[in-house]
């Protein structure tokens, strides 16, 4: 990690004596809960794994002259999965390291789900998020597996599964919208920035492939004749029990604006607190969520009544996270403060109030987010009296545009679409999503006294 970090300025020398350290005393100490991550690979292949990786996340195909040798070889084309792979999403929570996939809310593209859940699933993350869908809880699913069968084929340390939770919506939501216009409206002339804006290239000249769109909103705006616009959809808790019933599901998620209660209220509970809320369903899983944009000077009295109507039993999880820009983090760097000061906001309140439930980011969250969170001194392993902490952070845009040209490619080559059946864009994308959580995860933990 740290000849990741830092490994093309002047202190490379230092950093890799520092890294080799790192990998003995985590080979000898017994402190570290994935000390024989590789299955009898040794630490310094694992030293030279990460110098054959630029910081790009490409691969270089030679060994370095400075890489040390080592009996075992590395799998050709291969990325190790990441150290943290092996540890369960319970401790990541527990530590303060826990990383969140977010596929997207209306995102149906079955194919990119399926192919960033295996490559997020190799890289160590603790939760899959995406759309209440059967079809796309198997595709995550079916993501989840090819990464643990990959790494077993290749004698790698199997990865802890990730918990897979569904995202569901109280009223209109951002999230739960698709774009939509009609094509034959559209001048023979125009220059069409809708489709420079679309982050996912959902939409062309025959209008937007709602597959792929999943909600941004950037193309609304960008119309020169105003011709788009947003479909916004919501389940009812009937159907969403009925359809997901069976389906390997292990977390939910519910946003809410906060300026509809009553609609949070019948989510949960049912119309007139009658049974048909998704009390009963959410309570047999591990975690329940809720995420909110920044209320205010209402924050306090919100999450009041969030805790009291949610009355969840100890044995299942909560999360608030934070939607502090929504569907930004591909943007740039400068997203990412949004959700910071919400979240001081959040534990600030949740201190005074006593309530229960870890603080997670999201909304802008991006690579820049874990240096903004040790500025801030947000992680636990940066603990000090009287301070607070968020458990870890969710990311989405930014997530996926890191696999994006591997996610195409894989599309340009045709069925059967698994990016684990073409070698080298297996390897690379997971190279890329590795780099990006063992950088947030090993800064989340950069501060724990071993």
């Amino acid at each position: 990690w740290a000849v990741q970090m830092a490994g093309q300025g002047n202190m490379k020398l230092l950093c890799i004596i520092f890294a080799l350290l790192l990998a003995l005393v985590d080979s000898f100490s017994g402190c570290y809960p994935v000390q024989k991550v590789l299955l009898g690979v040794s630490p310094c292949c694992r030293l030279r794994s990460m110098l054959t990786r630029t910081c790009a996340g490409k691969v270089s195909t030679k060994t370095p002259k400075t890489a040390p040798k080592c009996s075992t070889a590395i799998p050709d084309g291969a990325r190790l999965p990441s150290p943290f792979a092996a540890s369960p999403p319970q401790l990541a929570l527990e530590e303060g390291s826990w990383i969140k996939l977010i596929c997207g809310a209306s995102n149906e593209d079955i194919p990119q789900i399926r192919n960033i859940a295996f490559a997020y699933t190799l890289a160590g993350v603790d939760c899959i998020d995406c759309a209440a869908d059967p079809s796309i809880v198997s595709a995550v699913d079916e993501g989840i597996r090819a990464a643990q069968e990959y790494s077993s084929a290749r004698s790698w340390l199997q990865p802890a599964r990730p918990w897979i939770m569904v995202s569901i919506n109280d009223d209109a939501d951002p999230h739960f919208r698709k774009a939509a216009f009609d094509p034959s409206l559209c001048p023979a002339d125009c220059p069409r920035p809708c489709e420079a804006t679309c982050p996912v290239l959902a939409i062309s000249q025959s209008g937007v492939d709602e597959k792929k769109c999943y909600g941004c909103g950037r193309c609304l705006s960008s119309c020169p004749l105003q011709l788009i616009h947003a479909n916004n959809y919501v389940r009812t808790p009937q159907e969403l029990i009925a359809s997901l019933r069976g389906s390997p599901v292990d977390a939910i998620e519910i946003h809410t604006s906060g300026s509809t209660r009553d609609s949070f209220r019948e989510l949960w509970q049912g119309r007139n607190g009658e049974s048909g809320g998704i009390e009963g369903w959410a309570s047999s899983l591990k975690l329940v969520s809720v995420s909110f944009p920044d209320q205010g000077e209402t924050l306090l009295d919100f999450m009041l009544f969030v805790s009291h109507t949610l009355n969840l039993p100890d044995n299942v999880e909560m999360l608030w996270q934070t939607d502090g820009r929504p569907m930004s983090g591909d943007v740039g760097h400068g997203t990412a403060r949004a959700s910071i000061a919400l979240a001081q906001r959040v534990l600030q309140c949740r201190r005074e109030a006593r309530l229960r439930g870890g603080v997670q980011l999201a909304g802008g969250t991006n690579d820049y987010t874990a240096t903004l969170l040790a500025r801030n001194e947000l992680f636990k392993s940066q603990l000090s009296a009287g301070k607070e902490a968020v458990v870890g952070a969710a990311f989405g845009g930014y997530a996926r545009k890191l696999l994006r040209d591997e996610l195409l490619a894989v599309n340009a080559l045709g069925p059967p679409l698994k990016l684990e059946e073409h070698e080298e864009l297996a390897a690379s994308a997971s190279s890329k999503a590795l780099a990006f959580v063992t950088d947030f995860k090993a800064t989340a933990l950069a501060h724990v006294q071993r």
